[in-house]
């Protein structure tokens, strides 16, 4: 059970609450002890004596004994249930707040289902364990042992026959322990591929649908759900042994008490007072003895969703903070970690985290932030750090040399990108799918890291900044936007940059934008005509990601989401790509004010698109073949002809 010590830390600072609820639940359970022994002295006395007062006396004592017993179990649980319960939504936030603090690379390793089965059905059963599994788990021996202590007071012969009894029981513990262990991770692990499969056929209930292929989610579920079957029932297999094992055995020392006792009575060695007073106590025995084999299931069990839970937990991010040590050098070719990149598959970003030191806000005013101590606002500040301000780099994005590759690739997917984008400068990204264009524009709001070579906003390698004071100055928007099952509002408010820890810890809230401004935001991302059609305006709750809105709806909301906060970069992979020529043409026009005040990277993919930037850079299997205007490329560039669709 060492795997349990390490919530030792989180137990400690209620130790003497929790050990004083076992003691209670050991005294609950172990006063009931004296009832078989009650009862003995009652036949050997009052009622062999025939004597009413002497009998009243020992009925008292019962009751009395009776009402100490609910008294304490009361007590127990009043002591258990608050404490435990907090503890699991304590393990529950921390588990959440370190997922928040992982890498995407490290999210697209594991299934959701997996870490969402961790979160909720594994510390649902901690919980359990440690408000009542764990307490008797302790417990139970000591009453088996009190009650050896007593059939030996009584006669040695009663005691030795409970000895007998436990050898056997002990080694089929031994025998189940070791199969039920498997058994357990095994059906544990099945479940979250259980949730995974649900998760998948919720979120992809449009193209099931579409496709037909709604009978084949149906199998594919089944064999899955099946496979759990199998699990589940070996469990039970294993628990009908445990169960048989140790309900037998005591029923037998039960039978043998009762034997061996009227053979004593008989012989005179013992009393009757005494023989019942041993079948009572080893019926009361019966229950802590019966309800070890379910008291064993259940920590084991506990045993592995503590195995997972910190299995989960013990992954270190990848991307860190400096503090933390994976950055401390902006020279080129420092060593840090890759991960894993796919378009498409990384979350919109946007507004999720925020500047922790230094001053930020944006360049025309509308945003307020906080620096230095927590909660000192400071309205229309600068959104660079006053040391940044006056630097020739203020406002330049650079990639140096930049390589970037998958961990298990044969390959880099970019090699060598070198490239400037002056301050207030929009350079456009274009290639053919795969050349890499989502990847570096990922590595600027370190999503993911470098393999080799730079990426430096104001003249500072991103790895060397904390990750807060780089994303809060970063506006994003990607092809795929997630939105969040709650209001417009707070979607759009999102990119107005909270404040938070640079441990991932709980931040201050966001600076509050005013309605006008959320508005702005819209009308920029022309999404302002459909929200005031929607039946409760900014306040209508738009889904499950979103999912009650269009797809080029929700672009429109994520583009506003990363514009709001007016970030002095804005890096945007496609975000049009779902709305009609004319939307992307007024969106274009209003994005044009948004981008003459930021430094933009933009994916493009529409010669539009990249007609609204001042450059465009041509990748093509991670290099870069080109950069020049859009007029210019056109004809200089057969290669970017051809992806504009423009032909000579």
């Amino acid at each position: 059970m060492r795997i349990l010590l390490r919530f030792w830390p989180d137990i400690r600072p209620r130790a003497v609450r929790y050990v004083a609820s076992i003691l209670f639940a050991l005294a609950s359970t172990g006063i009931s002890l004296l009832i078989p022994v009650l009862t003995g002295r009652a036949i050997d006395g009052p009622l062999a004596e025939r004597s009413l007062p002497g009998l009243l006396a020992i009925t008292g004592l019962v009751v009395l004994v009776g009402t100490a017993e609910a008294l304490f179990q009361l007590i127990r649980r009043l002591l258990t249930a608050g404490m435990t319960a907090d503890w699991e939504v304590q393990w529950r936030h921390r588990l959440y707040r370190h997922l928040q603090r992982l890498d995407v690379a490290r999210h697209d390793e594991w299934d959701s289902g997996q870490m969402l089965s961790r979160a909720t059905n594994d510390l649902s059963q901690l919980r359990r364990f440690f408000a009542f599994g764990f307490p008797f788990l302790v417990i139970t021996p000591v009453l088996v042992v009190i009650g050896g202590v007593v059939l030996a007071l009584i006669h040695p012969v009663f005691a030795l026959i409970l000895v007998l009894m436990a050898l056997p029981t002990m080694a089929g513990v031994a025998w189940f322990n070791t199969r039920y262990q498997v058994a357990s991770r095994a059906a544990q692990d099945t479940m979250g591929e259980v949730s995974t499969s649900v998760e998948e056929s919720v979120q992809g209930i449009r193209v099931l649908l579409s496709f037909g292929r709604s009978p084949w989610a149906a199998r594919r579920f089944r064999l899955i759900v099946e496979r759990l079957r199998d699990h589940e029932l070996r469990k039970v297999r294993l628990d009908a042994w445990l169960w048989g094992v140790v309900m037998l055995l005591p029923q037998l020392a039960q039978a043998a008490i009762a034997g061996v006792g009227a053979w004593g009575v008989v012989a005179g060695w013992a009393s009757l007072g005494d023989v019942v007073a041993a079948v009572t106590l080893m019926m009361y025995l019966r229950m802590p003895i019966e309800m070890f084999g379910f008291l064993l299931s259940d920590a084991l069990m506990s045993l592995t969703a503590a195995t997972r839970y910190w299995e989960l937990m013990d992954i270190a991010p990848r991307i860190t903070a400096p503090e933390a040590g994976s950055a401390g050098s902006t020279s080129q070719g420092s060593p840090v970690l890759t991960g894993t990149a796919g378009g498409g598959t990384v979350s919109d970003a946007g507004g999720t985290v925020s500047d922790a030191g230094g001053t930020v806000s944006d360049a025309g005013g509308t945003v307020s932030a906080s620096r230095g101590s927590r909660g000192e606002s400071l309205a229309a500040a600068p959104r660079t750090a006053p040391a940044a301000e006056h630097s020739p780099d203020a406002g330049v994005l650079e990639f140096s040399e930049v390589v970037f590759a998958h961990e298990d690739a044969d390959r880099p997917v970019l090699d060598g990108i070198t490239l400037r984008v002056a301050a207030g400068e929009t350079l456009a990204l274009v290639g053919t799918t795969g050349s890499g264009k989502t990847s570096l524009a990922s590595l600027v709001p370190r999503l993911f890291d470098v393999t080799s070579g730079r990426v430096a906003v104001d003249g500072a390698d991103v790895r060397a900044l904390p990750l807060p004071h780089l994303r809060s100055r970063i506006g994003v928007a990607f092809e795929d936007p997630i939105l969040f099952s709650s209001t417009v509002r707070e979607n759009v408010l999102m990119g107005a940059q909270a404040v938070a820890g640079e441990d991932g810890a709980d931040g201050e809230e966001p600076p509050a934008l005013t309605d006008a401004q959320v508005w702005e935001a819209l009308e920029i991302a022309q999404a302002a005509d459909f929200v005031r059609a929607l039946p409760a305006g900014l306040d209508t709750q738009v889904g499950e990601q979103g999912l009650a809105l269009s797809g080029g709806q929700r672009q429109r909301i994520a583009l506003a989401r990363a514009v709001a906060g007016r970030p002095q970069y804005l890096v945007l992979d496609d975000p049009l790509s779902a709305v009609d020529v004319d939307t992307e043409d007024r969106v274009q026009r209003r994005l044009r004010e948004v981008l003459s005040r930021t430094t933009s990277l933009i994916v493009a993919h529409r010669p539009s698109t990249a007609a609204l930037a001042d450059r465009v850079a041509v990748l093509d299997s991670g290099r870069v073949q080109a950069v020049g205007g859009h007029e210019e490329l056109l004809e200089a560039s057969a290669a970017y002809r051809d992806l504009m669709g423009v032909h000579a």
